[in-house]
């Protein structure tokens, strides 16, 4: 498995950048800062990309039990739906 793999992997499990880094062999500092500062660095891409992979599924349990009655995940799903509207307002 490549390194990117390897970052999309373990980001998606929401490990910390240091903790991949020493997964990776990488300098925990060098990867922050690719994360950080270098959008378009494959590694950043591929961090942000787990990360974002298990946010939309936990988002997709959410929604799931929301329609099943769950009354918190209804209310965390209203706040989504209200920092949705606020992010389209301010683009």
């Amino acid at each position: 498995m490549d390194p990117d793999e390897k970052v999309f992997e373990l980001s998606a499990l929401f490990m910390e950048v240091q903790d991949i880094a020493k997964f990776i062999g990488m300098d925990a500092e060098d990867l922050a800062n690719t994360v950080k500062y270098k959008p378009s660095d494959p590694l950043s891409i591929a961090y942000h990309r787990g990360r974002l992979m298990t946010k939309v599924m936990l988002r997709f349990d959410t929604r799931r039990y929301a329609v099943s009655g769950s009354p918190d995940a209804n209310k965390e799903m209203l706040a989504h739906l209200s920092e949705q509207m606020t992010s389209e307002d301010d683009a």
